[in-house]
């Protein structure tokens, strides 16, 4: 998937997160060196810009102000509670594609709960593993590209039938690593 062109392909994505969660991100994955693996220079497509926001009313000014493809929300924001974040957010931007990356496994399938996926589209484990940014990212891809054309002819399609945020956030890594 990663080496054919894309009819649909982020191109601008919105992180909030702390300082120190974005270095997380940033060291583990050196977030452009992980690019260069599913966009290499000879294919004319450009990995997505990445803006990086610490706060919730920052990410609201940035997204009343500009188009996003994807936010990833990495940890809850230390300004807000992030369902009352995100439902606002889904208000005013309901096609927005909103995605949670947190730490505590315990805590965030509480979270979920809560939400029952109603204003979070995806959420997802960190596991030190900055790749994790880029399986998030073609999986939003590919779910796009295959609903715009169920019918297109020479797909294929791997399906992962699993619940757990932490054993599909772990698999999907393998999965996109190894394709």
């Amino acid at each position: 998937t990663g080496k054919h062109l894309r009819p649909f392909s982020i191109k601008k994505i919105l992180l909030l997160s702390s300082s120190y969660d974005y270095f997380l991100l940033e060291e583990e994955g050196r977030i452009e060196k992980l690019f260069q693996h599913i966009y290499p220079k000879d294919l004319p497509l450009q990995p997505p810009e990445i803006t990086h926001v610490e706060s919730s009313q920052e990410a609201k000014r940035y997204l009343d102000n500009d188009q996003f493809d994807l936010l990833i929300i990495f940890n809850e924001p230390q300004d807000t509670n992030l369902l009352f974040l995100t439902n606002s957010i889904k208000d005013l931007h309901p096609d927005l594609p909103v995605v949670y990356l947190a730490n505590h496994t315990a805590q965030l399938k509480k979270l979920i709960e809560k939400d029952n996926y109603e204003t979070i589209d995806r959420a997802f484990t960190w596991n030190g593993d900055g790749s994790i940014l880029l399986t998030i990212i073609q999986l939003f891809e590919d779910q796009t590209n295959i609903q715009s054309n169920p019918s297109a002819e020479n797909k294929e399609i791997i399906l992962l039938i699993e619940d757990d945020i932490q054993y599909y956030s772990s698999y999907l890594l393998l999965i996109y690593e190894e394709l």
